[in-house]
C-alpha cells in the first residue's frame, strides 16, 4: 500500500470530497487526484494533508513499514530456505568426494 492510497482511503472515510479537499489545501482537484496516486510525498504536504484530514502524520506511513517488515521477513525466511539446500548439496558433494 502506498501514501497516495492511505491518504484517499481516509479522506474518503471522513467523507470529504476531492473539491472541498482541494479547497483545504490550496491546490487544484487534479491535484489532489495526482496526490492519491503518489507512492511518495514530500513531508510538507503531508504534514498538511494529515492536518486537514485530522489524521496523525505517522498513520500515513504505517502501511510502508508494516509492508518492509513483511518484505524483510520473508527475504529472511527464503535466505533460510536456500542456506539449507546449499547445506544439503554441500553435504552430498562432500558424500560423493568421500565415496572418491
Amino acid at each position: 500500500m502506498n501514501i497516495g492510497y492511505r491518504i484517499k482511503q481516509k479522506r474518503e472515510e471522513l467523507k470529504i470530497s476531492v473539491s472541498n479537499m482541494a479547497k483545504e489545501l490550496d491546490m487544484t482537484r487534479q491535484n489532489v487526484y495526482n496526490l492519491e496516486n503518489q507512492k511518495h510525498i514530500n513531508t510538507r504536504t503531508l504534514v498538511k494533508i494529515a492536518e486537514v484530514l485530522k489524521t496523525d502524520f505517522m498513520w500515513f506511513l504505517e502501511s510502508d513499514t508494516n509492508m518492509l517488515k513483511e518484505q524483510a521477513m520473508l527475504y529472511n525466511k527464503t535466505e533460510s530456505a536456500i542456506d539449507a539446500k546449499l547445506d544439503k548439496i554441500l553435504k552430498a558433494i562432500n558424500s560423493l568426494k568421500k565415496k572418491n
